[in-house]
This record gives structure tokens, sequence and C-alpha cells, in this order.
């Protein structure tokens, strides 16, 4: 008979036999037997286990936190990059148009002059109202 499948434990085997002549010993004999645990079985293997899928969860959540963290590092200086870009955009423009407006500003000053010729004037206004013009191009 085979007893596969046993629990680590203790046990004790006990049997009863009989002779040729049919007499029963009553007493019988006993076996005291210890199955040991495999060591999957044991303590040590199972903390240590645990230990490793409590790290290997750790660190893949570090990783993950890593990751996003690198991408919003990377969202973040784009839109930094992207602002420095505006900012200089505008300062360009702002000289620009600040340049524009000094050179209208001269052109009607020499148009106002009371010794410039009537066709001088005109051609002085003609001028003026280019340069207004490409102003306003500039700011469109």
């Amino acid at each position: 008979m085979q007893y596969n499948g046993l629990r680590p434990g203790e046990y004790r085997f006990r049997v009863t036999a009989a002779n040729r002549d049919g007499v029963w010993n009553e007493a019988g004999a006993t076996l005291a037997l210890r199955v040991q645990p495999h060591f999957w079985q044991r303590w040590w293997c199972f903390t240590i286990a645990v230990s490793a899928l409590v790290g290997a969860a750790a660190l893949a959540v570090r990783t993950l936190a890593t990751r996003r963290l690198g991408r919003h590092l990377e969202l973040v200086e784009m839109q930094h990059a992207l602002e420095l870009e505006r900012t200089r955009i505008a300062r360009d423009i702002h000289d620009q148009i600040g340049a524009d407006l000094t050179h209208i500003t001269h052109l009607g000053e020499l148009a106002r002059r009371e010794s410039l010729t009537p066709a001088e004037v005109r051609s002085q206004v003609a001028n003026l109202t280019e340069r207004t013009r490409e102003l306003v191009k500039t700011m469109e």
C-alpha cells in the first residue's frame, strides 16, 4: 500500500497482522514517521517569495513614477521653451513697432515744416501713409 501526498507532520503507522493459523496480533506494531516539508513549504521560502513580490511591485511602481515624472519634465521644458520663443517674438515685434512709430513721428515732423513746398509735403505724407500701412501689416 502507498501513502502519497501526505502533508508534512508526524504520523504513526500501526499494523496488525494475522499468522497462518488466523490468530491476530491484537497489540500490533507501531512505526513513528515524520514527513518533512518541501523547501517551498518552509516559512523562510515563503518569506523570501513575499519579499521578492513586494520588491518587484515597489520597483515597478518606482519605474512607472520615474517615467511619468520624466514625461512631465519634458512637457514642462517644452512649454518653457515655447514661452521663451513667444517672449522673444513679442520683444522683436515691440522693437519693430517702436522703430516704425519713431520713423512715422519723424515723417510727420518733416511734413509739418513750413519751409516745405506743397509737393514735398505730399511726398512726405505719402511716405508717412506707406509706413503706417507697413506698421498695420506688421501688427496683423
